[in-house]
Protein backbone atom coordinates (compact mmCIF):
# COMPACT_ATOMS: atom_id res chain seq x y z
CA UNK A 1 0.00 0.00 0.00
CA UNK A 2 1.52 3.33 -1.06
CA UNK A 3 1.56 6.29 1.27
CA UNK A 4 -1.02 8.99 0.57
CA UNK A 5 0.35 12.35 -0.63
CA UNK A 6 -0.60 15.18 1.74
CA UNK A 7 -1.71 18.25 -0.19
CA UNK A 8 -0.36 21.53 1.18
CA UNK A 9 -2.77 24.29 0.20
CA UNK A 10 -2.13 28.02 0.32
CA UNK A 11 -4.08 30.06 2.87
CA UNK A 12 -7.26 31.49 1.35
CA UNK A 13 -6.85 34.79 3.22
CA UNK A 14 -3.21 35.93 3.10
CA UNK A 15 -2.52 33.74 0.02
CA UNK A 16 1.08 33.35 1.13
CA UNK A 17 1.41 30.94 4.05
CA UNK A 18 0.40 27.25 3.96
CA UNK A 19 -3.13 26.49 5.14
CA UNK A 20 -3.63 24.79 8.50
CA UNK A 21 -5.09 21.54 7.10
CA UNK A 22 -7.96 20.63 7.13
CA UNK A 23 -8.76 24.34 7.42
CA UNK A 24 -8.67 26.68 4.43
CA UNK A 25 -6.64 29.34 6.29
CA UNK A 26 -3.23 29.37 7.93
CA UNK A 27 -3.05 29.43 11.72
CA UNK A 28 -2.35 33.20 12.03
CA UNK A 29 -5.27 34.04 9.71
CA UNK A 30 -7.56 31.67 11.64
CA UNK A 31 -6.70 33.51 14.84
CA UNK A 32 -7.03 36.89 13.13
CA UNK A 33 -10.51 36.05 11.84
CA UNK A 34 -11.62 35.01 15.33
CA UNK A 35 -10.17 38.25 16.72
CA UNK A 36 -11.76 40.37 13.97
CA UNK A 37 -15.20 38.87 14.63
CA UNK A 38 -14.86 39.98 18.24
CA UNK A 39 -13.42 43.41 17.51
CA UNK A 40 -15.78 44.31 14.66
CA UNK A 41 -18.57 44.51 17.24
CA UNK A 42 -16.53 47.11 19.11
CA UNK A 43 -16.03 48.93 15.79
CA UNK A 44 -19.80 49.04 15.34
CA UNK A 45 -20.25 50.48 18.82
CA UNK A 46 -17.37 52.92 18.32
CA UNK A 47 -19.00 54.29 15.17
CA UNK A 48 -22.25 54.69 17.11
CA UNK A 49 -20.42 56.62 19.82
CA UNK A 50 -18.85 58.85 17.18
CA UNK A 51 -22.28 59.48 15.66
CA UNK A 52 -23.61 60.54 19.07
CA UNK A 53 -20.60 62.74 19.88
CA UNK A 54 -19.44 64.17 16.58
CA UNK A 55 -16.50 66.53 16.67
CA UNK A 56 -17.18 69.97 15.11
CA UNK A 57 -15.23 69.00 11.96
CA UNK A 58 -17.52 65.98 11.52
CA UNK A 59 -20.80 67.89 11.79
CA UNK A 60 -21.46 67.74 8.08
CA UNK A 61 -25.25 67.60 8.44
CA UNK A 62 -28.01 66.85 10.93
CA UNK A 63 -31.30 65.02 11.09
CA UNK A 64 -34.50 65.54 13.12
CA UNK A 65 -37.78 63.65 13.35
CA UNK A 66 -39.88 66.81 13.77
CA UNK A 67 -39.20 70.47 13.17
CA UNK A 68 -39.62 71.25 16.87
CA UNK A 69 -36.93 68.74 17.92
CA UNK A 70 -33.26 69.60 18.31
CA UNK A 71 -31.21 68.35 15.33
CA UNK A 72 -29.11 65.21 15.77
CA UNK A 73 -25.56 65.37 14.39
CA UNK A 74 -25.27 63.02 11.43
CA UNK A 75 -22.34 61.91 9.30
CA UNK A 76 -23.19 59.85 6.19
CA UNK A 77 -19.78 58.14 6.08
CA UNK A 78 -20.01 56.84 9.65
CA UNK A 79 -23.63 55.81 9.15
CA UNK A 80 -22.80 53.94 5.92
CA UNK A 81 -19.90 52.12 7.61
CA UNK A 82 -22.16 50.94 10.45
CA UNK A 83 -24.67 49.70 7.90
CA UNK A 84 -21.91 47.86 6.01
CA UNK A 85 -20.81 46.06 9.18
CA UNK A 86 -24.35 44.92 9.95
CA UNK A 87 -25.02 43.93 6.33
CA UNK A 88 -21.82 41.91 5.80
CA UNK A 89 -22.16 39.99 9.08
CA UNK A 90 -25.84 39.22 8.43
CA UNK A 91 -25.01 38.10 4.88
CA UNK A 92 -22.35 35.64 6.07
CA UNK A 93 -24.66 34.32 8.78
CA UNK A 94 -27.32 33.65 6.15
CA UNK A 95 -24.69 32.00 3.94
CA UNK A 96 -23.66 29.62 6.73
CA UNK A 97 -27.28 28.74 7.53
CA UNK A 98 -27.93 27.97 3.84
CA UNK A 99 -24.82 25.90 3.10
CA UNK A 100 -23.99 24.12 6.36
CA UNK A 101 -25.11 20.53 6.75
CA UNK A 102 -26.73 19.80 9.10
CA UNK A 103 -28.42 23.16 8.73
CA UNK A 104 -27.64 25.63 11.51
CA UNK A 105 -30.22 27.55 13.51
CA UNK A 106 -30.02 31.19 12.37
CA UNK A 107 -29.10 33.98 14.80
CA UNK A 108 -32.15 35.53 16.47
CA UNK A 109 -31.30 39.07 15.26
CA UNK A 110 -29.32 40.82 12.51
CA UNK A 111 -27.49 43.19 14.87
CA UNK A 112 -23.69 42.76 14.88
CA UNK A 113 -23.82 42.10 18.64
CA UNK A 114 -25.72 38.91 17.73
CA UNK A 115 -24.40 37.87 14.31
CA UNK A 116 -20.68 38.23 15.08
CA UNK A 117 -20.68 35.96 18.18
CA UNK A 118 -22.91 33.52 16.27
CA UNK A 119 -20.39 33.38 13.42
CA UNK A 120 -17.58 32.84 15.94
CA UNK A 121 -19.42 29.76 17.22
CA UNK A 122 -19.61 28.44 13.63
CA UNK A 123 -15.88 28.83 12.87
CA UNK A 124 -15.31 25.08 13.14
CA UNK A 125 -17.41 24.69 9.98
CA UNK A 126 -16.50 28.00 8.32
CA UNK A 127 -12.73 27.43 8.42
CA UNK A 128 -13.14 24.15 6.49
CA UNK A 129 -15.28 25.75 3.79
CA UNK A 130 -13.78 27.10 0.57
CA UNK A 131 -15.29 30.56 1.18
CA UNK A 132 -13.42 31.05 4.49
CA UNK A 133 -10.81 33.23 2.78
CA UNK A 134 -13.48 35.50 1.28
CA UNK A 135 -15.11 35.91 4.68
CA UNK A 136 -11.79 36.71 6.35
CA UNK A 137 -11.06 39.32 3.64
CA UNK A 138 -14.43 41.01 4.04
CA UNK A 139 -14.29 41.17 7.85
CA UNK A 140 -10.72 42.54 7.73
CA UNK A 141 -11.81 45.16 5.16
CA UNK A 142 -14.62 46.24 7.49
CA UNK A 143 -12.09 46.82 10.27
CA UNK A 144 -9.73 48.77 8.00
CA UNK A 145 -12.55 50.93 6.61
CA UNK A 146 -13.76 51.68 10.16
CA UNK A 147 -10.28 52.85 11.14
CA UNK A 148 -10.23 55.13 8.10
CA UNK A 149 -13.71 56.54 8.78
CA UNK A 150 -13.19 57.10 12.53
CA UNK A 151 -9.53 56.60 13.47
CA UNK A 152 -8.63 55.72 17.05
CA UNK A 153 -5.11 57.08 16.85
CA UNK A 154 -4.23 56.57 20.52
CA UNK A 155 -5.55 53.02 20.79
CA UNK A 156 -3.41 49.90 20.75
CA UNK A 157 -4.80 47.24 18.41
CA UNK A 158 -4.93 43.75 19.92
CA UNK A 159 -3.09 41.00 18.02
CA UNK A 160 -4.10 37.31 18.06
CA UNK A 161 -0.75 35.51 18.51
CA UNK A 162 0.83 34.80 21.93
CA UNK A 163 3.91 36.68 23.09
CA UNK A 164 7.08 34.76 22.06
CA UNK A 165 8.67 35.53 25.45
CA UNK A 166 5.93 34.90 28.07
CA UNK A 167 3.30 33.05 26.01
CA UNK A 168 0.44 35.37 27.04
CA UNK A 169 -2.23 36.46 24.55
CA UNK A 170 -1.33 40.09 25.26
CA UNK A 171 0.37 41.44 22.13
CA UNK A 172 -0.85 44.82 20.83
CA UNK A 173 0.29 47.05 17.97
CA UNK A 174 0.42 50.81 17.50
CA UNK A 175 2.24 52.76 14.78
CA UNK A 176 4.40 49.79 13.77
CA UNK A 177 5.43 48.83 17.31
CA UNK A 178 4.26 45.57 18.92
CA UNK A 179 4.33 45.24 22.73
CA UNK A 180 3.17 42.64 25.22
CA UNK A 181 0.63 44.62 27.26
CA UNK A 182 -2.56 43.77 29.21
CA UNK A 183 -0.74 42.04 32.06
CA UNK A 184 2.05 40.67 29.85
CA UNK A 185 5.82 40.89 30.19
CA UNK A 186 6.28 44.15 28.24
CA UNK A 187 8.30 42.49 25.45
CA UNK A 188 8.58 44.74 22.37
CA UNK A 189 9.21 44.01 18.69
CA UNK A 190 8.64 45.61 15.32
CA UNK A 191 5.55 44.86 13.25
CA UNK A 192 7.78 43.12 10.68
CA UNK A 193 9.10 40.91 13.49
CA UNK A 194 5.51 40.00 14.33
CA UNK A 195 4.91 39.11 10.67
CA UNK A 196 7.96 36.83 10.80
CA UNK A 197 6.44 35.17 13.88
CA UNK A 198 3.21 34.58 11.95
CA UNK A 199 5.12 32.97 9.08
CA UNK A 200 7.12 30.74 11.43
CA UNK A 201 4.03 29.48 13.27
CA UNK A 202 2.19 28.78 9.99
CA UNK A 203 5.15 26.85 8.56
CA UNK A 204 5.62 24.85 11.78
CA UNK A 205 1.97 23.80 11.94
CA UNK A 206 1.94 22.88 8.23
CA UNK A 207 5.03 20.71 8.72
CA UNK A 208 3.53 19.00 11.79
CA UNK A 209 0.31 18.29 9.91
CA UNK A 210 2.19 16.77 6.99
CA UNK A 211 4.38 14.65 9.28
CA UNK A 212 1.41 13.38 11.29
CA UNK A 213 -0.53 12.47 8.15
CA UNK A 214 2.48 10.65 6.66
CA UNK A 215 3.06 8.73 9.91
CA UNK A 216 -0.58 7.68 10.02
CA UNK A 217 -0.40 6.46 6.41
CA UNK A 218 2.76 4.47 7.15
CA UNK A 219 1.14 2.89 10.21
CA UNK A 220 -1.86 1.82 8.13
CA UNK A 221 0.43 0.42 5.41
CA UNK A 222 2.39 -1.59 8.00
CA UNK A 223 -0.78 -2.93 9.57
CA UNK A 224 -2.07 -4.01 6.18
Amino acid sequence: MSARTVEIRTCGACRQRPAWIPRELCAPCCLLLRSDLRDVVEDYRWLGDCMANLAPSWRTSSIRAHRTEAPIPFDPILSAQREDIARVLASWAANVVEKARPRRWPPHDVLPEVTAPWLSCQLGWILRHESAGDMADEIRTLRIDTERAAPRELDWLNLPLPCPRCGRLALSERAGTVRCLRGGCGHAMTLSGYRDLENAIAAELAAKTKTAASRADNDRATAA
